[in-house]
């Protein structure tokens, strides 16, 4: 039973026990005093719920103080705007009217006790017969109706929580629920040893009535579970995924400093040239000598050079 809520784990032991309690226990053999201990510890598991819902309700109130500060800023924003409208009867109305609430001005950002009696004024102020026609020629009637409807909602809510009783100190359900589950187990555990063991008054027959009632309780409370499991897993299939934050850019890298540049060598000093006919090398051709025929090219042919006949 660990995998189940709060909720559904404080029903499951209610209306077990209700059914134990049902039946005679004198014929089931289980002693009083077991059966006072575990209504002892569902009461207290019901107590811890009744905190949760008052949180929610909590909650619930917070988002109808939203709306109705939603519905007077539109309101207000109306009546305001339609002073500048180029129809002359909507700029009547809406300038008598901007009187009329004038002194609600603000009213948002009030406590909630008092921003709840001030939408009450408002609201009977601009129903009354003389500022009927105005409202609705400004269009505000059901925006009016809404803002008393939504207001009336909040202080239910904000009522059932300050007459809630949240003062006393519970245990953690972390703590209570195993025990209350240890007392569950020690009832079954006496019934099946009675049912097979137990001798008169203990009556087997009623006992296995019991049994069979346990186990489609049981079966009842599984289904409930399966089926809230499965619309909250269709309800996150259906939210949208928060988008990823994108990765901070790297810091650009300092650039490098030029290297200083070399120190040119020093040029060479030129050769003297050397004189013609002296020193080493090769001794220039006589003018009267023949230089060599070039050859064809691709080939090692004739190297004499053919004249074309005339």
């Amino acid at each position: 039973m660990s995998k189940l809520d709060n909720s559904l784990h404080v029903q499951f032991h209610s209306l077990a026990y209700g059914l134990v309690k049902g039946a005679d226990i004198t014929k089931l053999g289980i002693p009083n005093e077991l059966m006072v201990e575990w209504d002892g510890n569902k009461s207290i598991e019901t107590d811890i719920t009744k905190v949760s819902q008052i949180s929610a309700e909590t909650r619930l109130m917070q988002e109808k103080d939203g709306e109705r500060d939603g519905l007077l800023t539109y309101i207000m924003g109306t009546i305001r705007n339609a002073q500048f409208l180029p129809d002359k009867d909507i700029v009547e109305a809406a300038i008598r009217i901007a009187a009329v609430v004038k002194p609600y001005n603000g009213m948002q950002n009030e406590g909630f006790d008092r921003e709840t009696a001030d939408i009450r004024g408002l609201v009977a102020d601009l129903k009354k017969t003389e500022n009927a026609a105005d409202i609705a020629r400004l269009g505000l009637t059901p925006m009016l109706t809404k803002l008393e409807t939504t207001n009336q909602e909040f202080d239910d809510l904000y009522t059932k929580r300050m007459t809630s009783d949240t003062g006393a100190k519970l245990p953690l359900s972390s703590k209570i629920r195993p025990e209350t589950d240890a007392i569950y187990d020690r009832v079954i555990l006496i019934l099946q040893w009675n049912y097979l063991n137990g001798a008169t008054p203990i009556d087997p027959e009623v006992i296995a009535t019991l049994a069979e009632n346990l186990c489609k309780l049981a079966d009842r409370i599984d289904a409930d579970y399966n089926r809230s499991l499965a619309q909250k897993k269709a309800a996150a299939k259906k939210k949208p995924k928060d988008p990823k934050t994108p990765d901070q850019p790297k810091t650009p890298k300092d650039p490098k400093q030029p290297k200083d540049p070399k120190t040119p060598d020093q040029p060479k000093d030129p050769k003297q040239p050397e004189k013609p006919g002296g020193g080493a090398g090769e001794q220039p051709k006589k003018p009267d000598e023949k230089p060599k025929d070039p050859k064809k090219p691709g080939g090692d042919g004739n190297p004499d050079i053919t004249l074309p006949e005339e």
